[in-house]
């Protein structure tokens, strides 16, 4: 696998995860917004990455 491809992978699972966590925050679940952010912050850094 090369580093492109790799770093797509990675993204799509912070997606993921970034995405379970507001389905959490939705249903009532207290998630912090930092750690939303930092999922955010994350998945912009490997889009720059690239």
């Amino acid at each position: 696998m090369n580093d492109i491809n790799f770093l797509n992978e990675v993204k799509e699972l912070l997606i993921c995860g970034r995405d379970m966590l507001s389905t959490l925050d939705k249903h009532g679940i207290d998630v912090p917004a930092e750690l939303i952010t930092r999922y955010d912050k994350a998945i912009i850094k490997l889009e720059k990455e690239k």
